[in-house]
């Protein structure tokens, strides 16, 4: 983590705004390296900063996960270093259009994806672990690419059957129940055309907002 990076932090959280940073496959710290970067932060000045691997939020009984999204890509979990190695370039051309507005970054990434859909493998995935989870929804950045989609997932009904309802299931299936789920994508703020984010309302509504400078 950037020392510029943690002012700016540390600036936001003496607002009174709750900061809590999610850990990324750029930046796997260990506890002990967690431990460093709370030395430096405060140093820098008092915070309630939080650093976390996931993290989950509670709005007006609606439960979400929060994570980079990394852990759903097999890629990085079976080859780390290969990945590290190969992400060296794009951070290259990032830069590149950054400095001189190229374009070219977003160029190459449209023509992997053209041979290898990586988001909605990555979406899929996610869609399969909130299936199996209480979660209302899950958010994620990791692919860069803001997005809200939402499913119908069937459940079935946690009940003690009674002696009548017992009789009832012999001829009937088990009643289910259809909840919706979400998948949220935050995108990123190093690509120049996104710098998005997303915000929960307290009654479960959900917007993807484009940062405008």
């Amino acid at each position: 983590m950037r020392k510029d990076i943690l002012k700016k932090l540390v600036k936001i959280d003496q607002l009174g705004v709750h900061v809590v940073y999610i850990l990324g496959n750029h930046d796997p710290l260990t506890v002990k390296q967690r431990k460093i970067v709370h030395k430096h932060l405060d140093k820098i000045g008092d915070n309630q900063i939080e650093i976390h691997h996931g993290y989950q939020v509670r709005l007006n009984g609606f439960l979400y996960q929060i994570s980079h999204g990394h852990s759903f890509d097999f890629f990085i979990k079976e080859h780390p270093y290969l990945s590290h190695l190969l992400d060296l370039p794009d951070r290259l051309l990032i830069h590149l259009d950054n400095w001189f507005g190229l374009g070219v970054s977003q160029l190459a990434k449209n023509f992997v994806r053209q041979f290898y859909d990586w988001s909605k493998i990555i979406e899929k995935r996610c869609q399969r672990y909130l299936a199996k989870k209480a979660f209302y929804g899950i958010i994620i950045g990791h692919t860069h690419i803001p997005k809200i989609s939402s499913w119908e997932v069937k459940t079935k009904v946690n009940i003690k059957p009674s002696r009548k309802l017992r009789f009832y299931l012999k001829t009937h299936k088990m009643p289910v129940q259809i909840r919706t789920k979400y998948y949220l994508n935050a995108g990123d703020w190093i690509e120049p055309a996104h710098c998005t984010y997303i915000t929960l309302g307290e009654r479960g509504e959900k917007e993807l907002h484009y940062f405008r400078f």
